[in-house]
């Protein structure tokens, strides 16, 4: 029948399912507003009986493991818990940071350290991936209030709040309801989130989780054993079994679960997983893998949406992987979807990548994404926040390619060609390839939309540089010239405390610009001279930088050379 018999004659007869069924999609859409408030572990921790878990063979941790000793308590947690018993003890507010690579049991030692303090009456509050709250709504949270029982607070995966994270842990240090902070952090992104001269002296410690211990490997393996999850370890004796822990899977956690008890290889297990789906199932676990790897959760209808299978397909097929445990629901809210851990979340994707089938993966994800924001949304909504991570055009391009990232941008382009972010994103990749033309006219749109945004005036300044130094003969180069420094100038002062990439560009087009467009030697000494104070300025506010500590010596070097030539 036409689309208009449709509505008369079958539309019309279901007015109060239609009701009902938008009345339970709102409510749920309002359950996933961002919270104001941070959660206390003991609600958590309560609402989580009748879970159960497979974190014997990879998933993530919940709580109920832990209550229910299915994660094991490792040698490590006793260490963890005296030294934040110590920093809790002592006045002021301290930092407990608890590093550790990919699956190494950060967020199990983490969890159970929190039902530690839980269990003690301590005003205890979590934030992990699953918490949609923003640094701004933290702050409030943890200000003096009615209620001013002293808060340990507890984020897990903190790096997802990038370079935002040192400020704000910084803020929470100078709260008096604050006694502790503890955050949980993979070792390769400490230096880029936190600024860690900040957090240096008597008020903060760090704990890098080690490897297992032979009594945690004994541990693991009486657990594996109660629970009948030894799988291939089930015949062996007791030396056989520990000598799979300690050689095979070389002591890592994540690993062992997985490699010691299943006889393949860590990363061959995670490939087959994939791999041996069917198309639509490789689809649906392609999307949810790809989009934990990134930190984020999907709901069951954007999964649907983003495999452009409207049918019952990708439901049903979506059900069968959730019941199977390849995927997971997230404790919090039955209707989102995870992969059941990271470090498989991102091997997955990295396979994807190497296979030339991530492309289609991320293009799902971005047209689920930008169908979703809004002029006006908070940039600390998932939607929005999902977007801007799709979009950022280093990642397309080294995921994608040039033409892959630019295939991804003109997939979306109709949907937000109102969003300055879009066309920052998307101008930058074009001067980072020096298709200068093209750069302008989208840098020039996202400075239209945000002309004071610091980011679009970094990127513009960038630009500016890239048109002067194409042709140094220009009419007007010495006008971009002024224009990109006192730009970047602006943009140190507004975010150069929290971002070094101002300096990077001052630095790096200034000692370019320098070589291409300044003959006199007298002038090039000046301009370099005040290019290396600024440098130098953004190497004492961020230390652990090494491409600014590089710079540094390149602009010496180029002034030294001037001084003996």
């Amino acid at each position: 029948m036409t689309a208009e018999q449709f509505s008369q004659e079958v539309l019309s007869q279901v007015s109060g399912e239609s009701d009902q069924g938008l009345q339970l999609v709102f409510g749920r859409r309002r359950a996933r507003e961002p919270v104001t408030e941070i959660p206390h572990v003991a609600e958590l921790s309560s609402q989580s009986i009748g879970q159960k878990n497979e974190v014997l063979l990879g998933s993530e941790p919940v709580w109920r493991d832990l209550q229910e000793n299915r994660a094991i308590e490792r040698k490590i947690d006793h260490e963890v818990w005296n030294t934040a018993s110590r920093l809790y003890s002592e006045a002021g507010t301290r930092v407990l940071l608890i590093t550790g690579t990919a699956g190494s049991g950060k967020s199990t030692s983490l969890m159970r350290l929190a039902l530690r303090f839980a269990a003690k009456g301590s005003n205890m509050r979590w934030i992990d991936k699953s918490t949609d709250i923003s640094p701004h709504a933290i702050r409030s949270a943890c200000s003096p209030s009615g209620d001013n029982d002293p808060i340990v607070l507890a984020i897990d995966d903190a790096d997802n709040y990038g370079k935002e994270l040192s400020a704000l842990v910084k803020e929470l240090t100078e709260l008096p309801k604050v006694s502790l902070v503890i955050l949980a952090i993979r070792s390769g992104r400490v230096d880029s989130v936190l600024n860690t001269p900040l957090l240096e002296g008597d008020n903060s410690h760090e704990i890098s989780m080690p490897p297992l211990s032979d009594s945690d490997i004994d541990a693991l393996i009486e657990v594996l054993d109660r629970e009948n999850r030894l799988g291939v370890l089930k015949g062996r004796n007791r030396a056989e079994r520990r000598r799979a822990f300690e050689r095979e899977a070389g002591r890592q956690l994540l690993v062992a679960m997985i490699q010691a008890t299943s006889g393949a290889k860590f990363q061959e297990k995670a490939y087959e997983e994939f791999f041996e789906l069917d198309p639509i199932s490789q689809r649906v676990y392609g999307l949810v893998t790809v989009a934990s790897s990134l930190r984020f959760y999907l709901l069951r209808n954007e999964i649907v949406i983003a495999t452009g299978d409207f049918s019952n397909e990708a439901l049903s097929t979506l059900g069968t992987l959730i019941r199977r445990n390849v995927i997971t629901c997230d404790p919090a809210e039955e209707d989102a979807v995870r992969a059941r851990h990271r470090v498989i979340a991102d091997i997955v994707r990295d396979r994807l990548t190497e296979n030339g089938q991530l492309g289609e993966i991320i293009s799902g994800l971005a047209y689920v994404a930008a169908t979703q924001v809004r002029p006006g949304m908070s940039r600390n909504r998932r939607p929005k926040r999902l977007l801007t991570r799709l979009l950022n055009h280093d990642s397309l391009q080294r995921d994608l390619g040039l033409e892959g990232a630019r295939e991804i941008y003109d997939s979306i382009e109709n949907i937000v060609d109102w969003d300055f972010h879009f066309w920052l994103q998307r101008g930058s990749l074009e001067v980072e390839f020096g298709q200068l033309d093209l750069a302008e006219n989208f840098l020039n749109q996202a400075s239209s939309l945000a002309p004071d945004d610091p980011f679009v005036e970094t990127e513009c300044a960038y630009m500016k540089f890239k048109l002067a130094q194409d042709n140094p003969r220009r009419q007007d180069a010495q006008d971009l010239i002024k224009e990109a420094v006192r730009n970047l100038t602006d943009a140190i002062r507004q975010r150069g405390n929290r971002d070094p990439y101002p300096y990077h560009v001052l630095g790096s087009q200034g000692l370019a610009w320098s070589r291409r467009g300044i003959t006199k030697v007298d002038e090039k000494r000046v301009f370099l001279q005040q290019l290396l104070q600024q440098v130098e300025e953004g190497e004492k506010i961020h230390p652990h930088d090494k491409g600014l500590e590089q710079l540094r010596k390149d602009l010496q070097k180029e002034l030294l050379l001037l001084t003996t030539g």
